[in-house]
């Protein structure tokens, strides 16, 4: 009788309860997949934007005509650490600069606000080398304002790396487009 109802009872509570219980960890562990998810989209788009933004930032610098003529005309290592080295400071979009002649010679280097002996490829040993050739061939065949940002690995963690050629936006007497100057801009993004 009343015992078999009493324990028919509690079995179906416990049942009942398992099956919420079952729900509600469903359910919780469904969250935590949405906000991961969430999270990671977050992060990729955060360095989309840094891409983004290191990259307009190069292509604004590089295809400049002041630009052209102290790289080309009127050489001015000075015109350059002002402009671009002293800039690597503070500036929000790049900590990192340095200029690059056709020969392969860092004309400049800062990071942080100071001045770097070194070498671009010293700076970047995993990308200057190629994103160079590779902008050099773009300009030599014509290609109007080629940059290129990449994602590497440096000694100290996670960097974005942009360069461009410097180039006039306009018609230059004596401006050879397949021998380019390469201007260089790089950003720490945080530990590897």
């Amino acid at each position: 009788g009343i015992f078999a109802c009493l324990a028919a009872f509690l079995v179906l509570v416990l049942l009942l309860s398992a099956l919420v219980g079952t729900a509600v960890f469903s359910v919780a562990k469904n969250a935590n997949a949405i906000d991961d998810v969430r999270a990671g989209n977050s992060v990729i788009a955060g360095l989309r934007s840094i891409r983004s933004e290191l990259e307009s930032i190069t292509r604004d610098n590089a295809y400049w005509d002041d630009a052209a003529r102290v790289a080309y005309i009127e050489p001015s290592q000075e015109w350059m650490e002002e402009t671009w080295g002293v800039t690597t400071r503070d500036y929000p979009l790049y900590d990192t600069a340095a200029v690059v002649d056709f020969g392969g010679k860092t004309i400049m280097a800062w990071r942080k606000g100071d001045a770097l002996s070194v070498t671009a490829e010293q700076l970047f040993p995993l990308t200057f080398k190629d994103m160079a050739f590779r902008l050099r061939h773009q300009m030599a065949n014509g290609t109007k304002t080629p940059v290129i940002t990449e994602f590497t690995a440096s000694p100290g963690g996670m960097i974005v790396v942009s360069a461009a050629p410097i180039a006039p936006t306009t018609t230059v007497e004596g401006f050879d487009p397949g021998r380019v100057a390469i201007l260089v801009f790089s950003k720490f993004i945080g530990d590897e």
